[in-house]
């Protein structure tokens, strides 16, 4: 179900069940990949942006281990699997230069409404 098909108080009760289903998610995966984080209290940042340009315009590996994006209403996020990255562009920094050269044959584009959940580097 999208949230534009809602009124206004539906709307808001759709996305604040949907942000606990998110935060839900990334509780699981995070523990899948960190063997610590089942005995720490689990905190959650939460950005909600309205933005009317691209927000992220490099490609990039985020500084966490678990990044959860969704776009709730317009393109949604362009992601390129790590396997297709070779790790020295990765760890020099010039990830950007390969990519675009590179991704029109690797790269990937979740719907509008996807959660994607990103790993990035500790």
């Amino acid at each position: 179900q999208s949230c534009r098909s809602l009124d206004d108080r539906d709307s808001i009760s759709w996305l604040k069940n949907d942000i606990v289903k998110a935060c839900i998610l990334y509780e699981i995966e995070l523990k899948k990949i960190d063997s610590q984080a089942e005995s720490k209290r689990l905190s959650f940042d939460l950005k909600l942006e309205l933005l009317d340009k691209v927000m992220c315009p490099k490609f990039h590996v985020d500084k966490v281990p678990l990044r959860l994006l969704c776009t709730y209403i317009g393109p949604g996020t362009e992601w390129i699997e790590g396997a297709h990255v070779p790790r020295k562009f990765v760890e020099n920094g010039t990830i950007d230069d390969f990519i675009c050269k590179n991704k029109m044959r690797f790269l990937k584009g979740e719907k509008e409404g996807c959660i994607l959940l990103l790993r990035g580097s500790d």
